[in-house]
Formats: C-alpha cells, sequence, structure tokens
C-alpha cells in the first residue's frame, strides 16, 4: 500500500513538473513574440524575419538600409541601426543557410568603411552556429537573451508597459514626419558635416581591412548563386557638399565601384535611379522619408535587376 501511495505521488511530481515546464515555455514564446520580437528595430525583430522570410528579395545594410526600405512591398529589410559588414556576414550566411537564393541588395556606401566599423568586431550572437530556424523563439539566442527586460528588477508589469510604448514609439517611428526641409539652412550645413566627420571611412595606405571582408561577403554570396546588387543610399546636398570634396570618401566610393566591377555584379548610386532628390524627401542630413522611401525602393530594385535582365537579354 505504501508502494503504491510513493508511486502514485512520484507520478503527479513528473507530471506536476511537465506541466510547469510546458505552462513555462508557451509562456515565454507569448512574451517573447507578443513584445520581444514586435520591436521593429530591435535585433530580436530582424531575426524573425530571417526565419520567416519568404520573398527571395532582401535589402541588408544599416539604417539608411533600414530607412530606405521601411515601405517597400514584397522586400524582406533586414537594414538595422549600427550594423557593420561583420553583422552583415553573418546575417547573410544565416539567410542562406535557411532560405534559397535570390535577389539582393547589399549597401556599399562609405560610411561602412568609417572607425567605428573597422573596430567592430562583434558578430551578433547566436547567426554563426544556427543552422535550422528554431521550432520556438525563445531557442534563439539573439531573442531569448532579450526576455530579460521582461523581468529586469521583477517589475514586470512595468517592464511589459515600458516595452508596450517602445513598441508603439518604434512603430509611429516608421511613419516619422520629420522633415529636413523645415530645418534653417545653416543648420542642415552644420549637422551634415558634423555627420560626415563622424562618418568618414579610414584607409591605412589606401587600404580598408573591413573592404576585404566585404569582398569575402560578395565571393560567398555570388558562389550561392545570389543574384547581387551594391547600393549606395541617399545622403541630402549639404552631406553631398562635404563629401564630394573629401578624399576619403571619394576613394571609398571609387573602392567600392571597382569591386563591383571586379566580381561582375550591378553597382547603384542613389544619384543614378531618376530621383530628383529634395529636402523634403529626407528625415534628416542621410536618412530619407517613409514616403520617399516607397518610390527609393521601387526605383533600386528596378534598377538593380529589371535593367539587369534587360541587358542581359539584350
Amino acid at each position: 500500500m505504501s508502494n503504491s501511495f510513493t508511486g502514485s505521488s512520484d507520478k503527479i511530481y513528473v507530471v506536476t513538473f511537465i506541466v510547469i515546464v510546458l505552462v513555462s515555455v508557451v509562456a515565454f514564446e507569448f512574451l517573447a513574440r507578443q513584445y520581444i520580437v514586435a520591436l521593429p528595430r530591435s535585433e530580436a525583430h530582424r531575426a524573425k524575419q530571417i526565419y520567416s522570410s519568404d520573398t527571395g528579395r532582401v535589402a541588408i545594410g544599416d539604417s539608411h538600409v533600414y530607412r530606405g526600405f521601411i515601405l517597400s512591398n514584397g522586400i524582406t529589410n533586414l537594414g538595422k541601426r549600427g550594423t557593420s559588414i561583420q553583422v552583415m556576414d553573418s546575417v547573410l550566411r544565416l539567410y542562406y543557410r535557411l532560405h534559397k537564393p535570390g535577389q539582393l541588395v547589399i549597401e556599399a556606401s562609405p560610411q561602412l568603411l568609417n572607425e567605428k566599423n573597422k573596430s567592430n568586431r562583434v558578430v551578433t550572437n547566436g547567426y554563426k552556429s544556427r543552422f535550422f530556424p528554431p521550432l520556438l523563439y525563445i531557442f534563439e539566442p539573439v531573442i531569448s537573451s532579450d526576455l530579460a527586460r521582461i523581468f529586469d528588477g521583477f517589475r514586470f508589469r512595468e517592464n511589459i508597459a515600458k516595452l508596450t510604448a517602445e513598441k508603439k514609439m518604434q512603430e509611429k517611428d516608421r511613419y516619422n514626419s520629420i522633415r529636413w526641409d523645415s530645418v534653417p539652412v545653416r543648420r542642415r550645413l552644420k549637422r551634415a558635416f558634423r555627420k560626415t566627420e563622424q562618418q568618414t571611412p579610414v584607409w591605412t595606405k589606401k587600404e580598408n581591412p573591413v573592404l576585404q571582408e566585404y569582398r569575402q561577403l560578395l565571393d560567398y554570396l555570388l558562389e550561392k548563386g545570389v543574384q547581387v546588387c551594391m547600393l549606395r543610399t541617399p545622403v541630402s546636398k549639404e552631406y553631398l557638399s562635404v563629401t564630394d570634396n573629401n578624399p576619403d570618401y571619394m576613394l571609398a566610393e571609387t573602392e567600392f565601384r571597382a569591386l563591383a566591377t571586379g566580381v561582375g555584379v550591378k553597382y547603384v548610386d542613389f544619384q543614378d535611379i531618376g530621383i530628383s532628390w529634395v529636402p523634403e524627401m529626407f528625415i534628416n542630413q542621410d536618412h530619407i522619408t517613409p514616403e520617399a522611401s516607397r518610390i527609393f525602393s521601387k526605383k533600386v530594385w528596378d534598377a538593380c535587376f529589371l535593367e539587369a535582365q534587360g541587358e542581359n537579354n539584350g
């Protein structure tokens, strides 16, 4: 009788433990989907896009790509602020392990070769070793690591409220109504000059180690059969007034063009796609408005792939 009771108790404990684990997994997965991957500018959101993408059309780069394709249709926007070439490498290697090769627009703007990106050796957590989509988002380190934000300081309700507010703010920011033309001309020039100083490409004897990593990434993509197009993203005329006479920026543009020619991929400059760039199309010196992104993203894709198909057919 005692043994029978003990056996029943053990089963109850096991079943209870399993139920607790399952309920916890379901709860954490709900929180991850509801509050973590829902943040449009988060790394977790980019991870979700990598796993769920089915368009065959991808754009990747830093915030200039994020803004440039923010309201594009049928394009997986993997742009994110601060994305270096090293991180692009990690993201794309995972993406093309999971998806068939298709069309890719990859940023090729001079600021990618600045000091910040030269020294940024951090590879996005989790992307290097992943060979399959996680069955649950909480099994992806990039996503699960952010769950700690919900339980920080055991202030659950407060943290949920903060994440909800952050989500609303980021979603509203997608339709940013700020206009560069509302800023006085003199202030625009000062801001543009300040930004170009921060983003100046770094050269050592006319070489940039990050550019070599970019070349290796292109080699990988072409070997996989990806249709690649390199893109110089939009900047304002105030920004151009500085960079067009700066030897470091000029060399970066020349090197990107030469690299595209060397590996045989299309290079598209934002100035050459038939758009008359005016101040009201920008929110600041180097990011365009959502309305402009609708026009820009379509023009880019046509220039990158439709024109290339026409040239090949001809």
